[in-house]
This record gives structure tokens, sequence and C-alpha cells, in this order.
């Protein structure tokens, strides 16, 4: 990016499911990781931090509480913006979940099975 003078978006993953430094089924940090990885983010060159994404955890407290894990998700996301208040995106939810993601404020949602519909899995 830096070579091509240009700026990549980033959205940190956050997993609902991970313990204190782990990581989740899923992807993505743990809770206690975002501030270090978004200060990270934001302090390299070519990187721009946007935001926050999450998908509903399978395992954790969170199964099964999709609005549960996406309401979390909105508390980290505005302890980030107290840092980096340009980082005001929120990608969660997906087709099954969409309507509790946006109740609890998701910014963006991934709706690709409602629209393309159900699709092989890939690797």
């Amino acid at each position: 990016a830096v070579r091509a003078e240009r700026e990549l978006g980033c959205l940190v993953q956050v997993a609902l499911d991970a313990e204190t430094g782990g990581r989740g089924e899923r992807g993505g940090v743990a809770r206690d990781g975002v501030e270090e990885l978004a200060a990270l983010i934001a302090a390299s060159p070519g990187l721009r931090l946007d935001g926050l994404m999450t998908v509903a955890p399978l395992a954790g407290p969170y199964a099964g509480r999709q609005q549960a894990a996406f309401e979390q998700l909105m508390e980290i996301s505005s302890r980030l913006r107290a840092a980096h208040p340009a980082a005001n995106m929120v990608s969660a939810g997906m087709s099954a979940d969409l309507e509790d993601a946006v109740a609890a404020g998701a910014t963006h949602v991934r709706v690709g099975t409602a629209v393309l519909g159900v699709r092989p899995r890939l690797g």
C-alpha cells in the first residue's frame, strides 16, 4: 500500500468467544487485545483503522445470543472510538442474524447467503 501510495482500510475482527489473550474459533482477537491491535494498525504506514467486525460466536458465553454479542461489540466500538474517532464502522451480522445486528447498531452487515443463496464452502 505504501509503495502504491495508497491506504488500506482495516477492520479489527473481534472474537467474542476467545479467552483473554486468545483467538476465537471463527478467527479474530480477544476483547482484551482490541486496543493494542487497533493502535498497531493506526500507527502503520499504508493502513487506516476503520472499525471493528465480528461473527456471532458458536461457543462461549455469547453462543446463541447474537444480539447480546453484537451489543458487546458496540460497547467495544464505543471505547475504541474514544482513542480513534474515525474508526466508526461496525460490521456485525450475516444473513441469518442481520436484524439483531442492526438492532444493536451495526453500520454494516454481510448478507451473501440472502443475496446469492447457499454456496459450497471454499477449501
